[in-house]
């Protein structure tokens, strides 16, 4: 279901697209009983990790600080760097003039368990077994960026707003400390429990994880930040944005107004505002201890949030669009090596943990899916052809995986239509049984508005061969059933993945 602003309401498209769309169906019936067809385009074999990203020799200065930090729900397009109008991170603005920025970073999931895992494991969801919806953890046997860094002589310590990330789900492994605060704090107090840990350990070489759900439904922003954003509404969300509110809203069981997204999103907004403040006093912090130089800082989240753009209103999960995975990706590296530059080609999440130990001289795990991103810094990866595949967690063994790569981008359909906010009617259910893959032109069309698929079946075949490398490249392993600790479910029904 689209939205669109009609006489000051948010409301769904049921437009003359879809009116012409049901009236051409019996041509549409009409050139399926005849054939297919093809749009004349040659169909070749791709490799999702081409053999020109070799290995190559470490960055000029090793690292023996790492850290790795995890902005839950944070769309790159919400980040000035990334081009956003609003004032939302000026201190990651100034963080990323000095770092690499990736400007086409995809998350495996929409969702945070299996994209975390993803993260740290350099797996796909269905090689590291970790589904929220499945109540699976990691896999045994997986090998995760701590468990290496641990091997190689690093302390290893997490701090983060547990949830889906709580200890039960397997993700501790390879660490010395694993903190999940039940109660999820501000970034602000995750970054001094960092830097208190700092203080007190002083290690020689250590790897931390740091993770917030600040900027996470419920939004919850200061009056002062919010006002900032959204000085005039007046309207009567009021200041909190609970998730009871937006389910309501997605469930078309409360109508709202331009102007209630806008101060929807103004929420949101000031939730990332307040998480760049925390960076800064990060900053500021290893610099006072004489540590940012040496630091390799790594700045990323594992999926973005969605506005109206397919329908829903501040949720997550439910779709595989890019507003839900395309996210932010800045490195900076030791003395600034590499600052001051934007990497245009697409590249995914798990591909961080082999750059951090490559960037280290460290050995890359032979389990590990993703490459190293130092040759595309380096100039020495020739026409990168990075695909990515996001799949989306759900219940059932059934996969809803999307394949986004430089000639297009496939969504499962039925993903699409069985969301819980989907309004589609007969030419959704005519083309769901025709063409099970919606196909878009990402440069083009970067909203994913124009499918593309009743006209482009060579480069839906293309990209089904691409997620085929994937999937025969090794077996789909389950991760071992969990039960939800006390403080685990109420950390989960705070953020709304569970109904009370």
């Amino acid at each position: 279901m689209t939205c669109r602003v009609t006489d000051g309401r948010v409301v769904p498209m049921m437009t003359a697209v879809r009116r012409r769309q049901i009236i051409l169906l019996p041509l549409v019936v009409l050139v399926f009983l005849v054939g297919y067809g093809d749009d004349g385009v040659p169909v070749a074999p791709v490799s999702p990790s081409p053999v020109s990203f070799a290995v190559h020799t470490p960055i000029p200065v090793l690292p023996n600080l790492v850290i790795l930090i995890s902005i839950d729900t944070l769309r790159a397009d919400h980040l000035g760097c990334y081009g956003y109008d609003r004032a939302t991170s000026p201190a990651i603005d100034a963080f990323a003039e000095g770092a690499t920025v990736f400007t086409q970073a995809v998350a495996q999931a929409p969702s945070t368990l299996p994209s975390h895992a993803s993260m740290l494991t350099s797996l796909y969801p269905e090689h590291h077994g970790a589904f929220f919806s499945r109540r699976t953890a990691l896999a045994p046997g997986v090998v995760t960026l701590a468990d290496v860094l641990a091997d190689n002589g690093f302390t290893t310590a997490a701090f983060t707003g547990g949830g889906q990330l709580s200890p039960e789900f397997g993700l501790t492994r390879g660490f010395d400390l694993y903190d999940a605060h039940p109660s999820g704090p501000r970034f602000t107090n995750t970054v001094n429990s960092a830097l208190q840990w700092l203080d007190q350990t002083a290690p020689a070489k250590a790897f931390l994880f740091l993770h917030t759900y600040e900027a996470h439904h419920p939004y919850k922003p200061s009056t002062e930040l919010l006002n900032l954003f959204s000085p005039a509404y007046e309207g009567d969300l009021g200041d909190r944005i609970s998730t009871k509110l937006l389910d309501s809203i997605n469930r078309g069981e409360r109508e709202i107004d331009a102007a209630d997204l806008a101060h929807i999103i103004a929420a949101y907004d000031a939730e990332i505002l307040s998480v760049d403040r925390a960076f800064e006093s990060l900053q500021r912090g290893l610099e006072e201890r004489g540590l940012l130089e040496n630091t390799m800082l790594v700045l990323t989240s594992d999926h973005g949030e969605e506005f109206a753009e397919h329908g829903a209103v501040g949720w997550h999960s439910h779709t595989l669009f890019d507003e839900l995975l395309l996210v932010p990706l800045v490195i900076r590296f030791p003395h600034g090596w590499g600052g001051g530059r934007e990497v245009p080609y697409q590249v995914r999440s798990i591909d961080i943990a082999p750059t951090i130990l490559n960037a280290l001289g460290k050995d890359v795990p032979g389990s590990f899916e993703g490459v190293s991103l130092l040759p595309l810094l380096r100039g020495s990866a020739q026409d990168p052809e990075l695909a990515a595949l996001s799949q989306q967690d759900r219940v059932e063994e059934k996969r809803f995986v999307a394949v986004r790569h430089r000639s297009g981008k496939i969504i499962p359909r039925r993903l699409h239509a069985s969301s819980m906010f989907a309004d589609h009617g007969v030419f959704d259910k005519m083309a769901l049984s025709l063409r099970p893959f919606m196909l878009f032109d990402v440069e083009q069309d970067p909203g994913e508005q124009n499918d593309l698929s009743w006209r482009k079946w060579g480069e839906i075949r293309r990209l089904r061969m691409l997620d085929e490398i994937v999937t025969d490249s090794r077996p789909v392993v389950a991760g071992p059933k969990v039960e939800l600790e006390s403080e685990t479910a109420n950390r989960l029904r705070a953020l709304g993945y569970i109904a009370d």
